[in-house]
């Protein structure tokens, strides 16, 4: 068997984008499977670890694979074949065995036991993903025989597993004849696990009621991507306040004093969940310690009777391996509640990726979500992101069935609306409870604030993996505000990694997430929190912050009062995960006064005398009000940020 490298023999399939790969991908999932199957060795490992070298191995079972026919594989999100490192900049990317130096880069090469027979190969390096194209140039591969295709080489090459725990798929079709691509009926999956424990992770509910019980749930997490991880077990001392009655010790390995929590679908190893009670008002934070490994963990801020609603954390913006990421929406739903101990969860798909919006397609995101609700214990939205002419709005319903709209420019098979007033008509007329809103306001897809639709736009995500969309020319939050937009704020992550509530993606640093005062942790009450704007955004940390003006919560408008005229009064509490540095209190768009802190916990009033007809303002919005509008900013001194929705006084 002769192999020819594809820059010479310069036959097989390369692709020149992601989404010429996907238009194969698509093709595919249309596709008939193949008896074929492939597999993968190692095809269980931990995060970050360097086996050097995999070696995927495709059976020919169908049909021989005769001159002309084609393989190919995806190497998927962050398996990248050089370091292991995801995105590289100006590296050169190493396609076959020859071509490597030691200690330098991957390399791949194939072969068959097939007699005379040569293989063309190529590899495509994409931004997101590579692609290794295989065809047969002459002979046959006979049914029974194997394509072996090594990636790596133990002679020297640093090739890595990905820093973070998933399933990695390698989608693997084949195309005899000239025919369409089709799927293989088994592709190479690798399971990553996270590393050893470098650290407790320790997430408490951030309010509770007097003589509540409650959940704190226990990630003894890696020092990569604070994977749960693999193998752990310890005696933990519990410091908590004296308003916490808390188990102390706790001993991971008595599973009748703790509840161990298996993933039913993530690849998750063991998390724990410790019971607590509350039984004082007060607020504080508790810590973990395990002595004998040097591990430690703090939670977030806890508050006990905090205010008359509960404060409930989620992410609600999470890309997955249906679009253009890593993860199936069940397994992004595991992970928000197991590893996260998120309260509520959204996938939110950028659809057009690597599937077509099919029924099928459409019917597993929805079983995921409601499969997932648990009321009470964690809440789960139908949803997905649309983009157009004037920026991406992320779609989300409030039942347990929702409608997939496309996007502008998808192939669904769904209907496709093209413009931004297209989709507003398509959701006007679903007969059901709607949210649809910017994310990424300033960056890729920047929003138009000429469009303005009250009951669908009623929120904008401040903040995600993209960046702060707080300020910064036209297309930021801040410009939407100041045209008259009446916009609560949420923060998400837009991972593609599959993992809601933690960051990154290639495109920046973030890990946004979004609280809000609800009266119960139920669909309707998550939902209709956010349609009145009873929510704030943070950079990642689960800040605690509430804040009023002259008596109207964070998210509330109405026409001024007499109360009003003379003077406004800007309450703000927060505690903060790390010691606060300043509260800003912003007033159409400006800096009204910003107050240092020094210290994680902070009660604060700011009075506003200025006359309110010196402050309302003309806006662009359609009900021709002038308007003022006051928020809130919490800046730790990490640069960690919680962002309190609007409150609006209409003239």
């Amino acid at each position: 068997m002769r192999t020819l490298p594809g820059e010479q023999g310069m036959s097989a399939r390369t692709f020149e984008s992601n989404n010429d790969w996907y238009d194969v991908t698509r093709e595919m999932q249309m596709g008939t499977p193949t008896a074929d199957v492939a597999t993968i060795d190692p095809d269980d490992v931990e995060a970050h670890e360097a086996p050097l070298e995999w070696t995927i191995t495709y059976e020919v079972r169908e049909a021989p694979l005769r001159a002309g026919d084609e393989v190919i594989i995806e190497i998927p999100l962050s398996f990248r074949l050089d370091h292991g490192r995801p995105y590289p900049v100006g590296t050169t990317h190493v396609k076959h065995v020859g071509d490597a130096k030691p200690g330098y880069a991957a390399a791949v090469a194939t072969s068959t036991p097939s007699d005379n027979v040569t293989l063309a190969s190529a590899v495509s390096n994409l931004s997101r993903l590579s692609v290794l194209g295989i065809r047969v140039e002459e002979g046959a591969i006979q049914t029974g025989d194997p394509i072996t295709v090594r990636l790596g080489t133990r002679e020297g090459s640093r090739l890595r597993a990905p820093s973070f725990s998933q399933r990695f798929r390698f989608a693997t079709g084949a195309r005899r004849d000239g025919e369409s691509y089709r799927p293989v009926r088994t592709i190479p999956i690798v399971n990553v696990h996270g590393a050893a424990a470098a650290e407790l992770r320790v997430i408490a509910p951030s309010t509770a009621a007097l003589g509540e019980d409650l959940e704190i749930v226990l990630v003894p997490a890696d020092d990569y991507n604070r994977n749960p991880a693999r193998e752990y077990s310890g005696q933990l001392a519990i410091e908590s306040p004296s308003f916490l009655d808390c188990p102390d010790p706790v001993d991971l390995s008595a599973v009748d004093t703790i509840a161990r929590t298996r993933s039913r679908d993530a690849l998750l190893d063991d998390t724990y969940v410790v019971p607590g009670r509350a039984v004082e008002e007060g607020t504080g934070r508790l810590a973990a310690i395990d002595r004998a490994n040097g591990l430690f963990g703090r939670s977030n801020p806890i508050a006990v009777d905090w205010t008359e609603r509960n404060v409930y954390w989620g992410d609600i913006h999470v890309q997955g391996y249906d679009s253009i990421g890593v993860g199936s929406a069940a397994e992004m739903f595991e992970w928000g509640r197991t590893a996260e101990g998120l309260d509520f969860c959204a996938t939110a798909n950028h659809y057009s990726g690597r599937y077509d919006v099919t029924e099928e397609v459409w019917k597993r995101v929805v079983n995921a979500a409601n499969r997932y609700y648990d009321p009470g214990s964690y809440v789960t939205f139908v949803s997905y992101e649309w983009a157009g002419a004037y920026g991406h709005r992320n779609v989300y319903f409030k039942d347990d069935t929702g409608y997939f709209f496309g996007r502008a420019g998808s192939s669904s098979h769904f209907d496709t609306p093209e413009t931004m007033e297209t989709l507003w008509e398509r959701l006007e007329a679903y007969e059901g409870d709607v949210l649809a809103f910017p994310h990424h306001p300033k960056f890729c897809g920047r929003t138009s604030w000429d469009r303005f639709h009250d009951e669908f736009q009623r929120l904008v995500e401040i903040y995600s993996a993209w960046g702060d969309s707080e300020i910064g020319g036209p297309w930021s939050v801040r410009a939407g505000l100041d045209r008259g937009h009446r916009l609560g704020f949420t923060g998400g992550t837009d991972t593609h990694k599959g993992q809601p509530g933690r960051g990154t993606h290639q495109f920046g640093k973030g890990a946004g997430k979004t609280a809000v005062y609800a009266p119960a942790l139920t669909r309707e009450e998550v939902f209709d929190a956010l349609v009145e704007r009873r929510c704030y955004a943070t950079t990642g940390p689960r800040i605690l912050l509430d804040v009023s003006v002259n008596g109207l919560r964070m998210g509330a408008e109405r026409l001024a009062e007499e109360q009003d005229k003379d003077a406004r009064s800007v309450e703000v509490r927060a505690l903060g995960t790390r010691t606060i540095d300043s509260i800003d209190v912003i007033r159409n768009g400006e800096v009204l006064e910003s107050v240092p802190i020094s210290s994680d916990k902070a009660r604060i009033e700011v009075i506003d005398d200025t006359p309110l007809g010196e402050v309302l303002e003309p806006r662009s919005h359609p009900d021709g009000r002038e308007t003022t509008y006051y928020y809130v900013r919490v800046v730790q001194e990490n640069q960690h940020r919680a962002w309190a929705s609007p409150v609006w006084l209409l003239g």
